[in-house]
């Protein structure tokens, strides 16, 4: 496999709660990872951006232990690499690319322009993308970077970067989740009037035409 040496993939142990992509030393490792989620993390798409393939892709998870024969730190696209090699050779994925009208969200600047924090990181370190429920932080991302990871999972549909931002930014997000009960008024707001309050961004609904993944075939893993 390109870019890796050594490579495992085995059915998760259904006792080991949570679910992690992450990188330990020259390991890239992912727990309780189904394929669907491997798929949507490689090439950086949104759940309605794949189509076809078995039930089983969502249903049934794996653990990946994949180790570069680079030197240094594993960067993100080189975690997407090692991903998408992976899915190759290991789950023998094919698939092929068409465009389709879907609706997405286009992310631009907000009226009064970004209140975003330019990083001082360096443009070949990670990009941070977590938080609990309620929070984002966000370190040395380019806004086509915070697109797709808002696409990955934070809101319902793809995202289009149409901000004209170049720069790599630090930024903390927090907002009250959807349903959740609190009587605080200095609570934060919803998402996406925060987004627009704290960050000076906002997501506007369209329809769009953008690429979609077809998956063509896939198969289990063998035994490693």
């Amino acid at each position: 496999m390109p870019g890796i040496e050594v490579a495992t993939v085995k059915p998760s142990d259904p006792n080991t709660p949570g679910e992690l992509f992450t990188v330990r030393g020259r390991h890239f490792m992912t727990i309780n990872t189904n394929v669907n989620d491997l798929i949507r993390f490689a090439y950086g798409l949104h759940p309605k951006q794949v189509e076809g393939g078995p039930a089983w892709l969502g249903q049934e998870k794996f653990d990946v232990d994949a180790l570069t024969d680079r030197e240094g730190a594993i960067s993100d696209a080189q975690m997407r690499e090692m991903a998408q090699a992976i899915l190759a050779t290991r789950f023998q994925l094919r698939f092929h690319r068409k465009k389709k009208e879907l609706a997405v969200y286009v992310l631009t600047v907000a009226k009064g322009g970004p209140k975003l924090t330019q990083t001082k990181r360096a443009p070949q370190d990670n990009t941070d993308f977590y938080g609990p429920r309620g929070q984002l932080i966000v370190n040395n991302a380019t806004m086509q970077a915070f697109a797709t990871g808002l696409a990955r999972g934070l809101v319902d549909r793809p995202v289009e970067d149409q901000t004209g931002l170049t720069d790599r930014y630090d930024f903390v997000l927090k907002w009250t989740p959807e349903n959740a009960a609190t009587s605080d008024p200095s609570a934060p707001p919803g998402f996406y009037t925060a987004l627009q309050e704290e960050l000076g961004l906002k997501l506007t609904p369209v329809k769009g035409l953008i690429e979609v993944l077809v998956i063509d075939s896939v198969t289990r893993p063998s035994a490693n």
